[in-house]
């Protein structure tokens, strides 16, 4: 399945790995985490490069960092790069689930995902 790395970093970005889930859930979350690090390393890499063209340097080279974020000198180039790069798609071999599975989440002794979390892994809904 092709995914943009939106898509793919969304997935990324969830902490519903340590909820208690219904168990196909939680295995395909894991396998997918699995399945898509080839292509968080590529995104990782040419973020980094962006970074290095777009953020500020101090004196020796290094990319400066104020409270955890860098200033972008060029915000119009950055923005036109990042949204290119965010669009950008990967091949990725995805484990699903069947929507019954998600309906488990309403019983008690599971975690209720919200909105966002169903958003982010919709793509693995059958």
């Amino acid at each position: 399945m092709k995914l943009t790395n939106d898509k793919i970093i969304n997935f990324l970005n969830l902490e519903i790995s340590k909820k208690r889930l219904p168990i196909r859930l939680a295995y395909a979350i894991s396998v997918n985490a699995a399945a898509i690090a080839p292509a968080v390393e590529a995104y990782n890499k040419q973020r980094k490069e962006l970074l290095e063209k777009y953020a500020e340097k101090d004196e020796d080279g290094n990319l400066v960092a104020r409270d955890g974020q860098y200033k972008i000198v060029d915000p119009e180039g950055w923005n036109r790069d990042i949204m290119e790069l965010l669009s950008a798609e990967a091949e990725v071999n995805i484990s699903s689930v069947p929507v019954e599975v998600l309906e488990k989440c309403d019983e008690p002794q599971f975690y209720n995902l919200s909105i966002d979390e169903l958003n982010a892994i919709n793509f693995m809904i059958e």
